[in-house]
């Protein structure tokens, strides 16, 4: 991994994905050395895009190549300068495509399906219980969040009901710039309903009503 100038790239993070949102679980992960070297000694079942990273720069998403021996040109930007061009380009579209949903009816469901809910259950446990006790001990309390593993995945699988899905999304969209499909990725969190990505936002704790308690930015 190099500069524009041809110099290394040293110690920025690669990640192979299964998909391209910015939330998607990484599937396998790998450091960049002093030299800008790095490698997967296996690549996983499902990788079809590689996440690259570094401090200073805005992290980028890009398609694996299809053949063995093919390589990839990827530019770097200083995350001030890209990071803001980027989030200003993004808004637009997103509000334009909030736009186009809003002027049709809609019919909403709160689930992407129980093999998703499963997966994101499993993360959710493993960043927010397992791997953060001090955010347990405040948002877990607050949220009436169970420790248990188990009682976990059961609360945060049970999807909502057509009138928990309706009044949530209604509540969110007047609190905020409004989604883009009719199909909203939200589970339970306790008290509080949790949503990996909020477009423009990262990802969140909202109530029942919609009104967003949390905002984090989806690690990169």
């Amino acid at each position: 991994m190099t500069n524009t100038d041809g110099s290394p790239l040293p110690f920025a993070r690669v990640g192979l994905l299964a998909d391209s949102l910015r939330s998607a679980p990484r599937l396998a992960q790998a450091d960049a050395d002093a030299n800008g070297r790095f490698a997967f000694m296996t690549v996983p079942d499902g990788a079809r895009f590689m996440w690259i990273g570094r401090i200073g720069y805005a992290p980028v998403i890009v398609r694996l190549p299809g053949s063995p021996g093919d390589s990839i040109v990827v530019a770097l930007e200083e995350w001030r300068v890209g990071q803001h061009r980027r989030d200003s380009v993004e808004r637009v579209r997103h509000l334009a495509r909030v736009a186009i949903a809003r002027s049709r009816p809609r019919h909403w469901v709160c689930t992407l399906g129980d093999a998703v809910a499963r997966k994101r259950a499993a993360a959710a446990y493993l960043e927010f219980v397992a791997a953060e006790p001090a955010m347990m001990g405040k948002t877990g309390i607050e949220y009436d969040v169970p420790k248990d593993s188990a009682a976990f995945v059961r609360m945060f699988v049970r999807p909502l009901s057509g009138d928990e899905c309706r009044r949530f999304v209604e509540g969110y969209e007047r609190h905020s710039s409004g989604f883009e499909t009719d199909t909203v990725e939200v589970y339970r969190f306790g008290r509080a309903l949790y949503l990996p990505w909020l477009g423009d936002a990262g990802g969140g704790f909202a109530d029942a009503d919609g009104k967003v308690l949390t905002i984090f930015i989806v690690p990169d």
